[in-house]
């Protein structure tokens, strides 16, 4: 399945569970205030999604002088694409890491961090916009964006579950303690599968073979997917695992509650996909 078909079906049947729900609790009355809140959300998910998403990233739009000819390798990659070329935002973080959000081809921004183009050589550094232009080619950007903010929903509605929970409890907040997350670790796997069902693993795999074929080195792709889950251990970045699924390797390193949101497959699988062997 496509994953704009997969985001729309994600979109109409969060709809029609709030109908239903709105016509169990209150009737003819409650469907229109599901229909309501249906459309409420669904547009803000939709047509707002991807400025939420760009307002929590602090960083600039690559303008002028470029030393590393990102906005080059970008411009022949979206043409080689047949895409607009996307706009290019530079995160102020060592951590080396990508990801892209649009929800169409005109509305795309590629975003990296400054890590990054200090960190890979030029043929890494195209494979990986190279990566980011094939999930805005196959609009992976769009059942990315609206699965984070689902995501995003019920964590904020679980966090202040646990908040009141410790308030009352007098439990201390501590990132690895289960008993002061315990709402959170009881939903989190059930969150992370809606999520992975909305993403769906393949789609990493297709985004691969799109991004080898845009360079024509899928070893250069291979390369730079090991690097990058390399340094993850090291140079650790900070995301909220409603979004981790949105990078080209998912940056949350395992621990506590959020290893449920590793939504990608294993960087062996993937560079196995790609060369049919593995190490490199």
């Amino acid at each position: 399945m496509k994953s704009p078909t997969r985001a729309w079906i994600y979109l109409i049947t969060l709809a029609l569970v709030l109908i239903v729900l709105g016509h169990w609790l209150g009737g003819r009355d409650g469907v229109l205030w599901g229909v309501a809140m249906a459309l409420s959300i669904n547009s803000v998910m939709y047509f707002f999604g991807d400025a939420r998403i760009l307002q929590s990233v602090q960083g600039h739009h690559l303008e002028g002088q470029d030393p590393w000819r990102a906005l080059e390798l970008l411009s022949t990659l979206s043409r080689k694409a047949r895409i607009p070329e996307p706009k290019l935002l530079v995160m102020d973080q060592s951590s080396p890491q990508a990801f892209a959000v649009g929800r169409s081809w005109k509305e795309a921004t590629v975003v990296v961090t400054q890590g990054l183009l200090d960190s890979f050589d030029r043929g890494e550094l195209e494979a990986i916009l190279a990566y980011q232009v094939a999930c805005i080619k196959r609009l992976d950007t769009l059942s990315f964006g609206i699965s984070s903010l689902f995501a995003t929903l019920f964590l904020w509605v679980t966090r202040g579950l646990d908040a009141f929970l410790r308030l009352i409890t007098g439990a201390k907040k501590d990132p690895y303690a289960p008993q002061s997350h315990i709402v959170t670790y009881i939903t989190a796997p059930v969150v992370a599968l809606l999520l992975r069902s909305s993403v769906g693993s393949s789609s990493y795999y297709h985004i691969d073979q799109l991004a080898a074929e845009l360079t024509g080195q899928p070893k250069t792709l291979a390369q730079a997917l090991w690097k990058l889950d390399s340094l993850r251990a090291t140079q650790p970045f900070s995301v909220s695992p409603a979004a981790a699924h949105m990078f080209i390797v998912n940056p949350l390193t395992g621990k506590g509650w959020s290893r449920y949101f590793q939504a990608q497959p294993p960087v062996k699988k993937r560079i196995q996909n790609l060369l049919g062997y593995y190490p490199i």
